[in-house]
């Protein structure tokens, strides 16, 4: 990418267009994973920004587990957990499951989209700063990612989402699109002035 200069508030809503390869590379170098190239990087400190990538990682475990970020699980009580899964319309998993609290491989039980959705719902007990989302809307489709921009927001969460160049989300979910083309030219607009 050429000279990409963005700069994201708290509060703000981005949306990154491109081609799987750029997105993936973008993440990477977010993620501090790609060290190829020039540039720098400044995220908040800390636990600020959580990425949820196309295949999230579950390692086995209970589901309050997989869910809390930290070791210390006794901090969050389960009525704000189900509200979390509420949110991301996954509470079924819980009770399929058979509750919190029993160990399971959840790559082995869940498919891929409930397997992002629990990657959502920690973000949103987490409560960071930001989100980063891979391809959220091909991961869960077009109304569910819908649903989780809104869980985000009205979570007081910031977001960028990293989508293909015919994503299908709704422009009101953003504040701002980023398009990165294949040669590394790149603009943004705010929504308002961008065609779908």
């Amino acid at each position: 990418m050429r000279a990409l200069s963005v700069e994201v508030r708290a509060d703000s809503r981005v949306l990154v267009r491109g081609s799987g390869e750029v997105t993936s590379a973008l993440l990477q170098t977010l993620a501090g994973l790609w060290e190829a190239g020039e540039g720098r990087v400044v995220r908040p400190p800390g636990d600020g920004v959580l990425m949820l990538p196309d295949r999230p990682y579950l390692p086995p475990g209970t589901l309050r587990e997989v869910l809390i970020a930290t070791h210390d699980t006794s901090h969050v009580s389960d009525d704000h957990i189900w509200k979390a899964m509420r949110a991301v319309q996954i509470e079924g998993v819980g009770d399929r499951a058979g509750g919190l609290d029993v160990e399971r491989r959840w790559e082995d039980i869940l498919p891929l989209e409930e397997q992002r959705l629990l990657g959502v719902a920690r973000i949103l007990l987490a409560a960071p700063r930001f989100a980063l989302l891979e391809r959220i809307d091909a991961g869960v489709g077009a109304a569910r990612a819908a649903f989780v921009l809104t869980a985000l927001q009205a979570g007081g969460i910031g977001y960028v989402v990293l989508a293909d160049e015919d994503e299908a989300l709704g422009r009101e979910h953003f504040d701002a699109v980023a398009d990165i083309a294949a040669d590394g030219t790149w603009s943004q607009k705010p929504t308002e002035t961008v065609r779908a």
